[in-house]
């Protein structure tokens, strides 16, 4: 059986996901303002954009932290992190840092440094989400946030995340004592919001 996954085996397939993930039509249906009003970005913020892609929401969130602020874009994929590479040369922009590894091990990012930990409509490509989420949990500092925003594999066409990786995420959360979840789902994808307190 074919899956989306299999087309990614090849640049090919990640310049496909790039130019749509880039696309006008794209940033109408899903501007990357929303979340980024969601986290209460602002001046001076350290963020990491786990699962970046080609640096829609990383660039975006760059803005906004001045320079003062970091957004690491990290992704496992050195094609997507070339994309990245080449826009933040093209805007002259010091404040991102590009880094090409699996979301399970961000050890180059010392533990409670950053304000907030994103997940946008990532997760679901992450072959260890369990282990990326915890990582993201210890990169970020006490008062801040880990955000998972992904589709419903059931309800998006079979491309999501799926409920019993939601469901071993928050069993993994129920060992953390400090850690306020909530939760909302709409028709079609889920919003996970965990404070780290």
């Amino acid at each position: 059986m074919f899956e989306i996954a299999d087309c990614m085996n090849d640049n090919n397939g990640y310049r496909m996901m790039a130019a749509f993930l880039q696309s006008r039509v794209r940033r109408i249906f899903d501007p990357p303002e929303g979340v980024i009003n969601l986290l209460g970005v602002h001046e001076g913020m350290y963020i990491a954009d786990i699962g970046c892609g080609p640096g829609v929401f990383s660039i975006e969130i760059a803005k906004r932290v001045g320079d003062s602020g970091l957004v690491y874009a990290i992704d496992s994929s050195s094609y997507m992190i070339s994309r990245v590479e080449s826009l933040i040369k093209a805007l002259k922009l010091n404040n991102v840092k590009a880094i090409n590894t699996d979301a399970s091990n961000l050890s180059m990012i010392p533990s409670e440094t950053v304000d907030a930990s994103i997940f946008i409509y990532s997760l679901h490509h992450i072959s260890k989400k369990v282990d990326a989420v915890r990582e993201a949990l210890r990169i970020t500092k006490h008062g801040g946030k880990v955000l998972i925003l992904d589709p419903i594999w059931e309800r998006f066409f079979f491309h999501g995340i799926k409920n019993k990786d939601i469901e071993q995420i928050i069993k993994m959360l129920n060992n953390y004592e400090k850690v306020q979840l909530t939760i909302n789902r709409t028709f079609w994808q889920i919003l996970m919001i965990i404070f780290k307190i």
